[in-house]
Protein backbone atom coordinates (compact mmCIF):
# COMPACT_ATOMS: atom_id res chain seq x y z
CA UNK A 1 0.00 0.00 0.00
CA UNK A 2 1.19 3.46 -0.74
CA UNK A 3 1.45 6.12 1.91
CA UNK A 4 -1.47 8.02 0.37
CA UNK A 5 -3.71 4.94 0.64
CA UNK A 6 -2.76 4.56 4.29
CA UNK A 7 -3.76 8.17 4.98
CA UNK A 8 -7.13 7.65 3.28
CA UNK A 9 -7.71 4.42 5.18
CA UNK A 10 -6.85 6.02 8.52
CA UNK A 11 -9.10 9.00 7.79
CA UNK A 12 -12.03 6.68 7.01
CA UNK A 13 -11.45 4.68 10.19
CA UNK A 14 -11.30 7.83 12.33
CA UNK A 15 -14.41 9.17 10.60
CA UNK A 16 -16.25 5.97 11.50
CA UNK A 17 -15.19 6.30 15.13
CA UNK A 18 -16.33 9.94 15.24
CA UNK A 19 -19.70 9.06 13.69
CA UNK A 20 -20.21 6.26 16.19
CA UNK A 21 -19.36 8.67 19.04
CA UNK A 22 -21.80 11.26 17.67
CA UNK A 23 -24.57 8.64 17.69
CA UNK A 24 -23.67 7.62 21.25
CA UNK A 25 -22.70 4.09 20.24
CA UNK A 26 -18.96 4.27 20.91
CA UNK A 27 -17.84 2.00 23.73
CA UNK A 28 -14.33 2.32 25.09
CA UNK A 29 -12.55 0.17 27.64
CA UNK A 30 -13.71 0.68 31.20
CA UNK A 31 -11.45 0.78 34.26
CA UNK A 32 -10.71 -2.52 35.95
CA UNK A 33 -13.65 -3.71 38.02
CA UNK A 34 -16.37 -2.31 35.76
CA UNK A 35 -18.22 -3.95 32.88
CA UNK A 36 -20.77 -2.76 30.35
CA UNK A 37 -24.36 -3.63 31.30
CA UNK A 38 -27.26 -4.81 29.20
CA UNK A 39 -28.71 -1.33 28.58
CA UNK A 40 -27.03 1.31 26.43
CA UNK A 41 -24.45 3.20 28.47
CA UNK A 42 -25.05 1.14 31.61
CA UNK A 43 -21.91 0.54 33.68
CA UNK A 44 -21.93 -2.16 36.37
CA UNK A 45 -19.48 -3.55 38.86
CA UNK A 46 -17.67 -6.68 37.71
CA UNK A 47 -19.76 -9.78 38.52
CA UNK A 48 -16.72 -11.76 39.70
CA UNK A 49 -16.34 -11.43 43.48
CA UNK A 50 -12.57 -12.05 43.33
CA UNK A 51 -12.13 -9.04 41.02
CA UNK A 52 -14.11 -6.80 43.37
CA UNK A 53 -12.16 -8.10 46.39
CA UNK A 54 -8.84 -7.41 44.66
CA UNK A 55 -9.92 -3.83 43.94
CA UNK A 56 -10.90 -3.29 47.57
CA UNK A 57 -7.50 -4.64 48.67
CA UNK A 58 -5.74 -2.31 46.25
CA UNK A 59 -7.73 0.70 47.43
CA UNK A 60 -6.79 -0.09 51.03
CA UNK A 61 -3.08 -0.11 50.11
CA UNK A 62 -3.08 3.08 48.02
CA UNK A 63 -2.66 6.16 50.26
CA UNK A 64 -3.99 8.54 47.57
CA UNK A 65 -7.32 6.70 47.50
CA UNK A 66 -7.53 6.81 51.29
CA UNK A 67 -6.88 10.57 51.25
CA UNK A 68 -9.52 11.07 48.55
CA UNK A 69 -12.05 8.98 50.50
CA UNK A 70 -11.30 10.92 53.68
CA UNK A 71 -11.83 14.22 51.88
CA UNK A 72 -15.15 12.97 50.50
CA UNK A 73 -16.26 11.82 53.95
CA UNK A 74 -15.40 15.23 55.42
CA UNK A 75 -12.68 13.96 57.75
Amino acid sequence: MSEAELHVLRARLLGGIRNKAARGELRRNLPVGFVWGEQDGEVCLHPDESVRAAIVCTENLNPEVVVMKSAQDGK
